[in-house]
């Protein structure tokens, strides 16, 4: 076929200020200025993206630059063989649970056998032997299955640290380097007449920290280039992603760099993805972010773990069974929605500790399996009602803010202070909620106090504002600010600093009232106001109430007809097409002195403590 210029959507993760996106731009990426700024509202769909009626994934020349994936009408089971698990998957495979054959269960196997070196080179991993790959080749190549070559990037050889490290990956996928990496993966694909390629390069922990936004970058330039060598010999590329921002690198954020390059994408939750789980944690979550990522149902894969046989963000085999987490992706959810298995072996070579059974032992998940590869028709009558989705901003389920898009904001009494004071005030800003809340202090001071995530149960965020003393007749504060950013800001850091600076309105006239859930320290008063924007000004129109804490969780109101100015003057009412931000404000005029203000979550006409089951 001919060779296509590829355009792509891509943007710059900067962690310097912490921002992430969902943001959409379409930029060459193969000669984008990382410099340069990026427009963060063009258009983002799959061009042309059709399905086929054909019975295999093919590509096609499209009349556009950019090349069309069409997709198979099978929904896609993928799994893998590690190194350690070759016996196993190989005695897996040729078995039947009851009428069900393992083999109608599976459509495509990521060999995970291979691992790159820094300066480019493919190698098979120790003991692992050419027989192994060309009984994985013909078992699949005479039933039907996909056979992918999986490439990690172990840091064993290269940095004495067995295990993934992304310092292999910026090595030997970056620059120049990745085009001989590339030139080699296809070798061994072409030798062993492979279907493609599974991308399962990860960064997480320290290995190969701290990862930057040249990473993301850098790794998307070479997704996309791969990629277009594989289809121009009509093979696949899949990648492997963590499922959330809190996990590592290559995240959720990630994907749209990747769109109408990639053909799958697998994202590894396993036993923290499950049925109508909190946050990311759920299987119509991962649909929801492929879909904001420009992706169709089927081209991302949520991961389901096979060493349990019940999970439920954990993995003790308690929780939800393995067929009725199954069964919601079958009857559910978006059509040609499918899975992805870690792994094919461990029916055959694990035990669970708790009971010393075998998981996945019984013939139901096979067969529901089966009934996903088969494209049996949906069953909706089991299936329960999605959540809402409509007036909820962020829930907080998943330790920090900007579940759902906005950003937060740290900060102290700056602008009232001497030069010296400000030496040690703090402002800290973010919008990517791969972080905990970063370290801020109300008033002025030790930054080593301050805002931290309630990480017991991922469950709220938690802020401590300590005040000192005040100085001349400021009163000592600190506040938390939550912005209603449109996602995440995913411009250059001065840039995101303007989107705090001026604002960006946001239109909440269709609601009549913000709940805020909130546990503040009994016997205090804080401030709950709203915010707007007024030309001329970044920030005016200070609307809101003062509520009384009690020391438990509540739902506070802010009715927007109601609301007033902080010393109560002025007309009641608070604009709210024009949104910008929420302040949760404590004063203390008797300083130094502490309050710690735990939310719950903020939500528009509706309780948000039910988010997180309290009632």
């Amino acid at each position: 076929m001919k060779s296509c210029k590829i355009r792509n959507v891509f943007f710059i993760f900067l962690l310097s200020f912490g921002c992430s996106n969902n943001s959409k731009s379409s930029v060459d990426i193969d000669t984008m200025d990382t410099d340069s700024a990026i427009d963060s509202e063009s258009d983002t769909s799959l061009d042309s993206q059709t399905e086929s009626d054909a019975a295999t994934d093919t590509w096609s020349d499209a009349e556009t630059d950019t090349n069309v994936f069409v997709a198979s009408p099978k929904r896609q089971v993928m799994t893998w063989v590690p190194t350690y698990g070759i016996a196993g998957a190989k005695a897996t495979l040729q078995k039947s649970y009851g009428s069900t054959a393992v083999v109608d269960c599976i459509t495509r196997i990521g060999l995970q056998l291979w691992t790159v070196r820094k300066e480019g080179s493919v190698e098979l991993e120790d003991g692992v032997t050419e027989d192994d790959v060309k009984w994985f080749a013909d078992f699949g190549d005479k039933n039907g299955i996909k056979i992918l070559l999986t490439l990690i990037n172990n840091g064993e050889k290269d940095y004495d640290n067995p295990g993934f490290d992304w310092r292999v990956t910026r090595a030997a996928c970056y620059g120049d380097t990745g085009d001989i990496t590339i030139e080699n993966t296809l070798l061994e694909v072409k030798k062993y007449n492979l279907e493609g390629v599974d991308l399962d390069l990860e960064g997480y922990g320290t290995n190969g920290a701290p990862f930057t936004g040249d990473d993301r970058l850098q790794y998307g330039i070479f997704v996309n280039k791969i990629a277009d060598a594989l289809h121009k010999e009509s093979k696949l590329l899949t990648v492997d992603s963590f499922h959330s921002t809190d996990g590592g690198i290559p995240s959720p954020s990630w994907w749209n760099d990747w769109l109408s390059h990639v053909d799958t994408i697998h994202s590894m939750g396993y036993y923290n993805i499950y049925k109508d789980g909190p946050g990311y944690g759920s299987y119509r979550s991962q649909q929801k972010l492929a879909a904001d990522a420009g992706f169709k149902p089927g081209q991302v894969l949520s991961g389901v773990p096979m060493w349990v046989d019940n999970w439920a963000g954990a993995q003790d085999n308690t929780g939800i069974s393995n067929v009725d987490n199954l069964s919601q992706v079958l009857n559910c959810l978006d059509p040609g929605l499918g899975v992805s298995l870690w792994a094919i072996h461990h029916p055959e070579a694990w035990t669970i500790p708790e009971t010393g059974t075998k998981p996945w032992q019984d013939e139901a998940p096979w067969a529901i399996l089966s009934d996903i590869v088969n494209e049996t028709p949906q069953d909706k009558s089991a299936c329960e009602a999605p959540p809402a989705e409509n007036g909820v901003i962020d829930d907080m389920t998943y330790s920090g803010i900007c579940l759902l898009g906005g950003s937060w904001l740290a900060i102290s009494d700056y602008w009232s202070r001497t030069a010296d004071d400000r030496d040690n005030s703090s402002i800290v800003w973010n919008s990517d909620k791969s972080y905990d809340l970063a370290l801020g202090e109300g008033s002025w001071g030790d930054i080593t106090k301050g805002y931290e995530t309630l990480t017991t149960g991922g469950k709220s965020l938690e802020a401590v504002i300590e005040t000192t003393a005040p100085i001349g007749s400021s009163d000592s504060f600190g506040y938390l600010q939550l912005y209603f950013l449109p996602k995440d800001c995913s411009q250059a850091p001065d840039v995101c600093y303007d989107l705090y600076q001026n604002g960006v309105e946001t239109d909440f006239s269709a609601y009549s009232k913000m709940v805020v859930g909130l546990k503040c320290d009994a016997g205090k008063t804080v401030w709950l106001g709203l915010s707007s924007k007024s030309s001329g000004s970044s920030r005016s129109n200070h609307r809101g109430v003062h509520v009384n804490c009690t020391g438990d969780f509540e739902d506070y109101e802010l009715v927007f007809a109601d609301l007033k100015a902080p010393d109560g003057s002025g007309t009641a009412g608070f604009d709210a097409s024009k949104s910008l931000l929420l302040q949760i404000v404590w004063e203390d005029n008797t300083a130094p002195g502490t309050n710690k203000l735990t939310v719950a979550g903020v939500a528009l006409d509706q309780s948000v403590l039910s988010l997180r089951g309290i009632n």
